[in-house]
């Protein structure tokens, strides 16, 4: 009985063709590496590569593979040639391609751009920030805003000084404000010097009047003031603004001098979304590119465009930063909150197929380029950009060229079976000659 009919052999054939199933592409690859990587038609055809150097495989484990003749380090047997495929690929007929789903796509220059996909999180708006400071040195009598978090609306009372330097310039202003009215009641009988005294004194008061507000007095405490007409020992302060207390500096008692920090409010109708971006996407963006927000944590989402990149790269984590403005009138977005952020930059216009045509293995990525009369043919590509449904090839198919853009695993694993089955029966008619030969007359 010959080897080749030997029950363990055969068994071990059945299990190779598993071993076999994804030798197609390297095969393909190896014999045509040269056009995988043209630009020009040239690249489609891979009749057109450069022959290969000549290899060696054993007929009954073809994973063994080898640049010289020799013998299998399994089973002993002598490698023999191997022999590139005439029509390599697999042939379907059109029932057979509807059966199986087979969708065809043309490559073709789209206008398409790259997703850049990255992590940031919500920020302060620094715009948004106000410090409350005394303009008089005094104390603080009461502190209406007992801790950070706590809200304050425009024109709150938000605390109450005593300031002996107040007093005085209530005093001052007074006096200005007593003068006037003497002086208007005075005008009927006035001289034409008397009158321009008054306007001199009329442009005081209001001069007097405007530094008071400029030093926080609110119009509200100045029409008390000159209503009761005499200075306001204790002295209220008002918020500027709405906002969200997110420091307090003093205590009530404390000691203030000009220009001490009593409060920090900060709005949130407006925040900042801190984007991290690393430094082989620094090249890809720029201001003015469109962006979607997600805040994982509450489902809320929202578009913007980049407003500021910064040209600084953090050297230990080789980043940089950058920033876009998000509305926030109903405060959902809290500063801290972790952001998924999807940068899409510029569009150009590339040689592009769908995504679901381009399959991966450990080798790397490849097509079923469609060769026409059923015939289809695995070919190495080399993918660039992404985004939605289509993919960038830089190398590998020319434009025209058409692809299997679905049902393309099934025709890889068929291909990769004929090319096994080719070789298995290579590999068996090689090992009979063997016997053949040994046996004598």
């Amino acid at each position: 009985m010959s080897r080749i009919r030997n029950p363990k052999y055969l068994l071990t054939g059945v299990v190779l063709i598993g071993a076999l199933a994804g030798m197609v592409y390297r095969a393909a690859q190896d014999d045509h590496d040269v056009a995988s990587h043209n630009d020009g038609p040239a690249a489609t055809a891979l009749e057109t590569a450069e022959p290969q150097e000549q290899r060696y495989t054993c007929p009954m484990h073809p994973h063994i593979v080898q640049d010289h003749p020799g013998s299998c380090p399994i089973c002993g047997m002598d490698l023999v040639p191997v022999e590139a495929r005439a029509n390599p690929g697999v042939t379907v007929d059109a029932a057979m391609q509807q059966t199986l789903g087979v969708r065809l796509a043309e490559a073709k220059p789209r206008y398409i751009a790259r997703d850049i996909r990255t992590y940031g999180k919500v920020a302060i708006d620094q715009g948004k920030i106000t410090y409350i400071t005394p303009k008089f040195d005094g104390w603080i009598r009461r502190l209406h805003v007992k801790s950070a978090g706590d809200r304050v609306s425009s024109g709150d009372v938000i605390y109450e000084m005593y300031s002996p330097d107040l007093i005085n310039r209530q005093g001052d202003y007074l006096k200005l404000q007593e003068r006037r009215r003497q002086l208007l009641g005075m005008m009927p009988n006035a001289s034409s010097q008397e009158s321009e005294i008054v306007m001199d004194l009329i442009k005081e008061r209001t001069r007097v009047r405007t530094r008071m507000v400029y030093e926080d007095l609110d119009p509200e405490t100045l029409r008390d003031l000159e209503d009761l007409n005499q200075p306001l020992l204790i002295v209220p302060f008002r918020a500027p603004k709405d906002g969200i207390v997110t420091d307090i500096g003093v205590r009530e008692g404390s000691f203030v001098k000009l220009e001490d920090k009593v409060l920090t409010l900060i709005g949130l109708n407006e925040v900042w979304v801190d984007i991290v971006l690393f430094e082989d996407q620094l090249a890809m963006v720029s201001e003015g590119d469109s962006l979607s927000v997600t805040i994982p944590a509450i489902g809320a989402s929202a578009d913007g465009t980049l407003t500021w990149a910064s040209p600084l790269l953090d050297e230990p984590t080789r980043t940089a930063q950058a920033r876009l403005t998000v509305d926030n009138e109903d405060e959902r977005l809290r500063p801290g909150m972790y952001a998924e952020v999807t940068i899409k930059t510029k569009k150009e216009k590339k040689l592009a197929v769908p995504r679901s045509a381009v399959m991966r293995n450990g080798d790397g990525e490849f097509v079923m380029r469609y060769n026409g009369d059923g015939h289809f043919l695995p070919v190495p590509v080399h993918a660039g950009i992404e985004t939605g449904n289509w993919i960038e090839i830089r190398h590998g198919l020319a434009e025209g060229d058409h692809v299997a853009a679905n049902g393309q695993f099934l025709l890889a694993a068929e291909a990769s079976l004929a090319d096994a089955r080719e070789r298995m029966a290579a590999g068996h008619d090689h090992a009979a000659a063997a016997e053949d030969s040994e046996t004598p007359p």
